[in-house]
């Protein structure tokens, strides 16, 4: 068997064999990562980037100093990233977990692609804390649509408080507006939902601010209210000049919703209108009234107070409709029928039988009912199947358009003047007193002088009494 005996290496081969299996060891350990190793008055490396797969420690057991501080003159301090869970994990058993601070910039900032970039927690304290001398004590941002930049959860979830008197506990802001139908959260400076609870709510303890005050320095409506099937239901654009507006999708529903205390002995108000115009309201019903059996579906009041027009001066309710409307309907039952045209009111009732009214008028020692015209009827009573009674009065009856008139001895006529007549008007007149042989031969009316004569078949011996009566 043949044996082969190696050549002889030369110097230089044998070198070159020593530095290459000294690079493989070097590049060995540094493929692997090695477990970091300090103590108290150790040095650290400053300006290196290092990559490891175990936990790098740094304790302090001993006293209540700052185990790693960070700090930096005009950039940032402290900077910590992670791919997929926390940039920055702190936790404290009774103090502070982490405190970032800055005289002129921002004490901690985060920022995630997907996922929080900021996240406090505390079992009895506040999760997260933020004070500023003269900026924001915390700060959220969020870029992308349906995202909060700052988000609560608790009980409260989201408390601010301003430290002045003057100050405002939470501020929002949105940068854009949100156009007229919309979803609700769209460019919302605060916006609160809640799934079993009170969406936001505001108290104020205070005897002369408002718990909730909504201001619009566009003219728009300060405080908007709406009810909808979801988030999907969008409201409509807010009304122009209005501090409340509220409104509604359902066919039922009720924009604006006003209730005092219901009790027979209560002064209480639902809703308080106060303007030159206190309540205006428009639409099918402009304003619809509903109370209990022994309520008062709309009450009306009028005072003293300034600022009425004269027009209106003194007046409860006013009612108005252009041509061809009414201007108030009244009715009892629950059928509503059509109105007459060109209605002032309108009283109606189909209920009580012979003792309905549809309209009533009285007054303890005036004008009960007062009906006036110019040139047409001041009243009317009308029975339109000729089986009703067009006019009962009970008690006594007085027409200014009647008298008596006095045709003294001797004489056998008289003249009324002075009293507007037609080609349709005939005048009923009776002596007053009993002469025998003596009657009213005829009365013949002249439209043309205004005035009327009374001829009686004889002048009498003594004067008489004729009563009359102007008719149409």
């Amino acid at each position: 068997m043949a044996v082969q005996t190696p050549a002889p290496q030369t110097r230089r081969a044998i070198l070159a064999a020593a530095l290459g299996a000294g690079a493989a060891t070097i590049a060995s350990a540094l493929g692997r990562p090695l477990p970091a190793a300090a103590a108290n008055g150790d040095p650290v490396t400053v300006g290196g980037s290092f990559i490891g797969t175990s936990l790098t420690s740094i304790s302090n057991t001993t006293n209540l100093a700052s185990v790693l501080e960070a700090s930096s003159t005009n950039g940032i301090a402290f900077t910590a990233q992670s791919q997929s869970t926390y940039g920055v994990y702190s936790t404290s058993g009774s103090g502070i977990a982490m405190h970032g601070e800055s005289t002129s910039g921002i004490g901690v900032r985060g920022t995630s692609g997907s996922d929080n970039a900021v996240v406090g927690s505390s079992g009895s304290a506040r999760g997260v804390f933020g004070t500023s001398a003269t900026g924001v004590g915390v700060y959220g941002e969020a870029h992308a649509g349906g995202l909060a930049g700052v988000e609560g959860h608790g009980d409260p979830g989201v408390r601010g408080q301003g430290g002045a008197t003057s100050a405002s506990g939470v501020v929002g802001l949105a940068n854009s507006v949100a156009a007229p139908g919309t979803a609700l959260a769209a460019s919302t400076g605060v916006y609160g939902e809640s799934g079993a609870g009170i969406g936001m709510l505001g108290v104020s303890s205070n005897g002369t601010s408002p718990a909730v005050l909504g201001r619009s320095t566009a003219r728009k409506s300060g405080v908007q209210g709406f009810s909808g099937n979801g988030l999907s239901d969008a409201p409509p654009a807010p009304a122009a000049d209005t501090g409340v507006f509220g409104t509604a999708s359902a066919d039922l529903g009720t924009g604006v919703w006003g209730k005092g205390v219901s009790s027979p002995t209560s002064n209480s108000v639902g809703v308080i209108g106060e303007g030159d115009t206190g309540v205006l309201g428009g639409g099918i019903f402009g304003v619809l009234g509903s109370a209990a059996s022994a309520g008062i579906g709309v009450y009306g009041s009028a005072s003293d107070a300034a600022g009425a027009p004269p027009v209106f001066g003194k007046t409860g309710v006013v009612g108005q409709s252009d041509a061809g409307g009414t201007a108030v309907v009244g009715f009892t039952g629950v059928t509503a029928h059509q109105p007459p045209p060109d209605t002032g009111i309108y009283g109606r009732s189909d209920t009580g039988g012979a003792g309905g009214r549809g309209l009533t008028g009285f007054c303890s020692a005036g004008i009960g009912l007062l009906g006036q015209t110019e040139t047409g009827v001041g009243v009317r009573a009308y029975c339109g199947n000729n089986t009703g009674v067009g006019l009962q009065v009970t008690g006594k009856a007085a027409f200014d358009r009647s008298g008596k008139l006095t045709i003294t001895a001797g004489h056998s006529s008289i003249t009324k003047t002075e009293i507007g007549l037609s080609a349709l008007s005939f005048i009923l007149a009776t002596l007053q007193k009993n002469v025998a042989g003596l009657f009213i031969q005829a009365v013949v009316p002249n439209p043309a002088g205004s005035s009327f004569t009374i001829y009686l078949n004889k002048a009498p011996t003594v004067s008489v009494v004729v009563a009359w009566m102007a008719v149409n």
